[in-house]
């Protein structure tokens, strides 16, 4: 799928660097020329999704991107190519959301090697979530 392509070419530049990314708690990830295979089973399992929560957050836009879980997508309509996480605040008011760990790919790339930068854009990860989270316990 020509979509694919750069989050082919990104997972594939990625590879090498697996233990960087955990750095960002991004598990392992699928490696380029898997990920079409992994899209695909990704919208079977949309279509299958029942509950309205789920169905009205989950996007066929998005691609998962970690191994071992379905936390961690980039979505196809975003031209950045942002890396962002789900969640699901379990107590009231129930809900998914998303926090961005990079704002575009770019930043990503520019910084994979570098350890202290990526310490610096996983603390601004927490941020976001931690942010998120009081939101969400404001509103209840």
């Amino acid at each position: 799928m020509k979509l694919l392509k750069p989050i082919k070419s990104l997972l594939s530049f990625l590879r090498p660097c697996q233990e960087n990314l955990k750095l960002l708690d991004i598990g392992p990830t699928f490696s380029g020329n898997e990920i079409q295979e992994e899209y695909a089973a990704w919208l079977r399992l949309l279509n299958a999704l029942k509950h309205p929560l789920e169905r009205h957050f989950f996007k066929s836009t998005w691609v998962p991107i970690n191994k071992e879980s379905l936390e961690h997508f980039i979505d196809l309509e975003d031209d950045n190519l942002s890396i962002f996480c789900t969640h699901y605040h379990c107590i009231e008011p129930y809900q998914w959301y998303r926090i961005y760990i990079t704002d575009n790919t770019t930043e990503l790339i520019d910084h994979i090697k570098d350890i202290e930068k990526l310490k610096l854009i996983h603390k601004r990860y927490k941020m976001r979530e931690e942010q998120k989270c009081s939101e969400l316990t404001l509103i209840y």
